[in-house]
């Protein structure tokens, strides 16, 4: 929804699509190499209210943005996914080429949490990353939130279809 709003074109929804489906992929990897000792650091974010990332790099000395960067890289995905995994918490550091790209995952990572599709282990604040990047004005970011919060019912029951409950 946010990507047809700052990116129209079937080729860059794709894209960010794509991208946005893979972003946290470091996540995963982390929690299947560590173990217990990952879910003590999403433990610690969610009792301090902090960003998951921040309590990776101070326990871990990694995060996730950098281990999925890592794989991503070594699975020879396109540049601009690349980047969107790796520079999710500062899309404003991104390669230039990539920043719209990069805002909009981050951007609609954030959307996505805010709009209740779960946190995923983030537990800090929101802080709307890439909305600037992309001069989105609160007003628009705020129709695509509600948009959003519309398809959550379709969701469910799609979910509810998969665990073979009734919808």
């Amino acid at each position: 929804m946010l990507a047809e709003r700052v990116s129209p074109g079937a080729e860059a929804s794709e894209r960010l699509f794509t991208a946005g489906l893979l972003h946290d992929i470091g996540k995963y990897c982390l929690a299947l190499a560590l173990g217990a000792e990952y879910r003590s650091v999403v433990e610690v974010s969610e009792a301090q209210n902090t960003d998951l990332h921040l309590v990776e790099q101070d326990r871990l000395k990694t995060t996730h943005a950098h281990a999925g960067q890592w794989i991503a890289q070594k699975w020879r995905l396109p540049p601009g996914i690349v980047s969107s995994v790796g520079f999710q918490f500062r899309p404003e550091s991104s390669p230039q080429e990539y920043r719209t790209e990069v805002a909009v995952v981050s951007l609609g990572s954030d959307l996505a949490r805010k709009a209740g599709f779960g946190n995923a282990g983030d537990f800090g604040p929101l802080q709307w990353r890439g909305q600037a990047v992309l001069a989105l004005s609160d007003e628009v970011r705020d129709e695509v939130l509600d948009e959003l919060r519309g398809n959550m019912g379709d969701a469910r029951r799609f979910l509810n279809l998969l665990s073979g409950k009734d919808a």
